[in-house]
Formats: structure tokens, C-alpha cells, sequence
């Protein structure tokens, strides 16, 4: 018959194994994901920018603008993304996001300057034409890869594009509702995803 100081010595190191081995495990669990949402409504029609600084750092970390250049018959409106350096933008050609699609290391980002769309007006020929990949009348989501200190995160910012036809000449409108980003880098965030 075995002593009870026998079987003491056997479990007591089986309790100081367990001990390190949850340990171990806590240790080896990632950070904990967070994403920072800013709810938001900004309107530009026909000229301006809005400067995004996702992080809240000071730093411009992807620039929107719509430029107007005028031509004999009329003019161009140009929606454009600008990533700052060592940024990117989803898509080459850019890509108008959906509700829920993945940002993250798997997919392709742009480091220059995208079209997002664009309204021509010509009245000489009474035509207006909308273009670009970015659907008119329809939130879309613009994924972005940027950088905070040295490491990648990723980033959705939502975008809508209106065509105002009233009296007058046409007017391209971008509606910016809001954006968000992934606190742990390289972790993925899907467009539209506000925790």
C-alpha cells in the first residue's frame, strides 16, 4: 500500500506542470482585436478634400479630394484617393468594397493615386456622363493600408457618390459617412464593421 506522501510527491508535479503550461497559453494568446469607428457626415460638391487621419495622430493618412477642370464646352469633375507614403488603397484598379469584404494582407493595395469617379458635363452636346468603378447613389467601402510606427494596420472609409441635377449646371456630391480601423496590426477588418 502506497503512503499518502508518496502519491504527494507524484501529483505535485503534475499540478506545477498544468500551472506552466496555462501559463504558456495565456502568454501565447494575441492581443486583443479593437477597432476605433468614427461615425461622421461630410459633404463635398464639386471641389474640395477631406483628409483622413485614422489613428488620430496628427498625420494625413489618405486624402479624398473631387477637382473641377473647365474645357471649352464645359467640365471634369475628378474624385480622387490619395494614400500618404508607405500607405496603400484596395484594388488594382481600385475597388468599391461591399458591406462585410475583407481588408487585410491578403489582398492588393495601391500606393499612388486613384480615380474613384468622375461627372463630365458638356453643354454643347447636353450630355452628362458618370464614370469611374464607384457605383452612383451607393455607399461603397475604400480599404486602406497604413502605417503606425513602422507596422501595418488596415482601415475602411465609407464613401457615396451623388449626381445633382437641378437648374444649372450638374454637380458631382461625395457623401463621407464614417470610417474605422484594425488597433492590432496586420489584423484583417471587414468594410463597415464599426466593432
Amino acid at each position: 500500500m502506497k503512503s499518502s506522501v508518496s502519491i504527494h510527491r507524484g501529483v505535485r508535479p503534475l499540478v506545477v506542470l498544468a500551472l506552466v503550461m496555462v501559463a504558456m497559453l495565456c502568454a501565447a494568446t494575441p492581443s486583443r482585436a479593437e477597432v476605433v469607428y468614427k461615425n461622421m457626415y461630410v459633404q463635398i460638391v464639386n471641389t474640395g478634400t477631406y483628409n483622413y487621419d485614422f489613428n488620430g495622430d496628427g498625420a494625413t493618412d489618405l486624402n479624398l479630394a473631387l477637382n473641377l477642370q473647365t474645357n471649352s464646352c464645359g467640365y471634369v469633375i475628378t474624385a480622387a484617393e490619395t494614400p500618404a507614403q508607405g500607405n496603400g488603397a484596395e484594388g488594382e484598379p481600385l475597388t468599391p468594397l461591399q458591406a462585410g469584404d475583407q481588408i487585410g494582407p491578403n489582398q492588393p493595395f495601391s500606393a499612388g493615386a486613384g480615380t474613384i469617379a468622375s461627372l463630365s458635363w458638356n453643354y454643347c452636346s447636353h450630355k452628362v456622363i458618370y464614370g469611374g468603378p464607384w457605383p452612383q447613389s451607393a455607399v461603397r467601402y475604400l480599404g486602406v493600408s497604413f502605417v503606425i510606427d513602422g507596422e501595418t494596420h488596415y482601415a475602411w472609409a465609407s464613401v457615396e457618390f451623388e449626381v445633382i441635377l437641378t437648374f444649372g449646371p450638374p454637380k458631382l456630391r461625395a457623401i463621407l459617412t464614417g470610417y474605422a480601423y484594425e488597433t492590432v496590426p496586420g489584423m484583417p477588418i471587414n468594410a463597415g464593421q464599426t466593432k
